[in-house]
């Protein structure tokens, strides 16, 4: 029986994706407003819009299946948030593509001294979400001196990628992480692997100087943009140095909170053609879908 992943595209027109399951509504200027989610379902959880397949419980009939059930949880600070009900730990959702892209808030990995292998993001195994590896989107970084970073697959440790970072010995400058990373000085990039659900990072010494264990390593993903929002190619080095500064001096903070980070998921549905799901989604989305397999 042959997988069908069904990948919904942002060029698909809202008018002929929803034509087959809502009526038309008339706003007061009478010009014709579609909905995004199915009737009778919420749209909107705090500022984040909420498409279908995506849906807010607790009415089932509101989203696909359970992994795109959203929980719209209260903020004491703010409007409501939506994270991803079923993703252990939670993931916050900050916007959601019809072009088949998830931003989520992903946490930081941090190392120290006795433990130096960890996962570096939820378990997306089983479900329909994969770590996008377009280098367009999610950079893998390291923010350490002296050590190589091995991006792992869990199930048969296989090496899948990673990066080396060298020492800058001028102590002047211990805070010199450029995000740029360039020449790997203090800090190194890699990118994904295609089609990761789960990723383990290791941390191997290759360097001898143990001053270097008192120092904070940790690892994270975040999409591209989160870098160029920092504006750092056009910013002084003193300045580089004094935001490093001022944010690794509050490691144990970024580290109570999480260290959270902007990652970018790949989504997609996968259905049986012979399902009673299929049927029902051929009809929601119509004949303007896109069938592909992007992955295994």
């Amino acid at each position: 029986m042959a997988v069908i992943l069904l990948q919904l595209l942002v060029r698909i027109t809202l008018l002929l994706t929803f034509w087959s399951i809502s009526t038309m509504a008339t706003s007061s200027s009478s010009e014709l407003a579609w909905p995004i989610a199915k009737p009778n379902c919420e749209t909107h959880c705090g500022n984040i819009s909420i498409p279908y397949p995506f849906g807010i419980g607790p009415n089932k009939d509101c989203y696909f299946d359970e992994w795109f059930e959203i929980e719209c949880a209260n903020n004491s600070t703010g409007p409501h948030k939506p994270f991803l009900k079923h993703t252990q730990p939670k993931l916050e959702v900050l916007n959601i593509s019809m072009e088949g892209t998830l931003l989520v808030n992903n946490p930081a990995t941090f190392f120290y001294e006795g433990n130096r292998t960890r996962q570096l993001a939820p378990n997306l195994t089983e479900g329909p979400f994969i770590y996008s590896q377009t280098y367009a989107y999610n950079r893998f970084t390291a923010m350490s001196c002296g050590f190589s970073e091995l991006v792992r697959s869990d199930y048969d440790e296989r090496v899948l990628g990673g990066c080396f970072s060298a020492c800058n010995t001028d102590s002047s400058s211990i805070y010199n992480y450029g995000y740029d990373c360039i020449d790997g000085i203090n800090c190194c990039q890699a990118t994904l692997p295609p089609y990761l659900t789960l990723i383990t990072t290791k941390i191997q010494y290759s360097e001898t100087d143990e001053e270097l264990l008192t120092y904070y390593n940790y690892a994270f993903l975040a999409e591209q943009t989160w870098f160029q929002n920092k504006n750092f190619k056009n910013t002084t080095m003193e300045l580089k140095n004094a935001w490093f500064e001022q944010n690794i001096s509050k490691f144990k903070a970024i580290e109570a909170s999480m260290g959270m980070f902007p990652v970018v998921l790949d989504w997609s549905i996968r259905l049986y053609d012979t399902s009673s799901y299929f049927a029902i989604f051929k009809g929601f989305i119509g004949s303007h879908s896109s069938y592909n397999d992007s992955r295994p």
